[in-house]
């Protein structure tokens, strides 16, 4: 009898456990994921992680106070320079257009441009789970692992039964050991498999970045210098910072909103 439970629990954890392995092991590979053209807001997406929007905000305006485009004074109010200039991307524009109308602190700029940008976040979302750094997180897997265990249970136990001598003389739901051993069994070929699926998608995340998105992730902010400008480290970092310098505008951009 227990030979039967070690099958149907192995059925059970088979393809999880086979996702998890392919997914550590593309994760070696990083071609891909090299010939993607990374801009701010890319990095901010990937680095950020459930705060990616916020972070790929936050970027987008010390890019452009980084450039002239924007200043923010000593009250963190951010106004346009040079709106002409600058803004070259869709989010550029919705920044520099909400800044020239309106008195703008970080906060109702984020807003902003979470509101206003869905689209491109969405083709940029796309784009970076097509190219493997971040998983789906539509709960297909959720489903499928549910799905998948239920029908083992509806299926491998007439099987096993079936093949009467082999493995057992006597289906599974006729169990003549202790109930508690029973339930537990049954607990662990459910909840196996399922918690292997919630690792893989991290399901209580709103972005997972995959193994490989961890690898990217790393070596983007390994390989970042100075030289990149302010928006490609808050891309990378956040605007939290603990020892700025007399010049450093992120304080002052920052204000009293927390960072991402």
């Amino acid at each position: 009898m227990f030979v039967s439970w070690m099958v149907l629990f192995v059925a059970a954890c088979g393809l999880p456990v086979w996702l998890l392995a392919r997914d550590y092991r593309l994760a070696r590979d990083t071609s891909v994921a090299d010939r993607h053209d990374w801009d701010l807001v890319d990095i901010a997406l990937v680095r950020g992680g459930r705060a990616g929007r916020v972070r790929a905000a936050d970027a987008v305006v010390a890019d452009l106070v980084d450039r002239g485009v924007l200043e923010v004074s000593d009250t963190h109010t951010i106004t346009p320079v040079s709106p002409a200039a600058g803004a070259v991307t869709g989010m550029e524009k919705v920044v520099v257009e909400y800044t020239g109308k309106r008195t703008a602190r970080l906060w109702s700029i984020r807003n902003e441009v979470t509101d206003n940008c869905d689209e491109e976040f969405d083709s940029r979302y796309r784009e970076l789970r097509k190219i493997g750094v971040l998983l789906s997180l539509s709960g297909q897997g959720m489903a499928f692992a549910v799905v998948h265990t239920a029908m083992l249970f509806l299926t491998v136990p007439y099987f096993l039964y079936w093949i009467d001598g082999i493995f057992t003389s006597a289906p599974l739901w006729l169990w003549d050991g202790p109930a508690g051993r029973a339930r537990l069994l049954m607990f662990l070929i459910f909840a196996v498999p399922v918690g292997l699926v919630v690792w893989r998608e991290r399901l209580f995340r709103m972005t997972a970045r995959s193994p490989l998105g961890d690898v990217v992730a790393q070596r983007l902010a390994a390989t970042a210098t100075a030289a990149d400008g302010l928006g490609r480290w808050v891309a990378l970092h956040g605007l939290g910072t603990t020892d700025p310098d007399q010049d450093d505008p992120r304080p002052l951009i920052l204000g009293t909103s927390a960072p991402a």
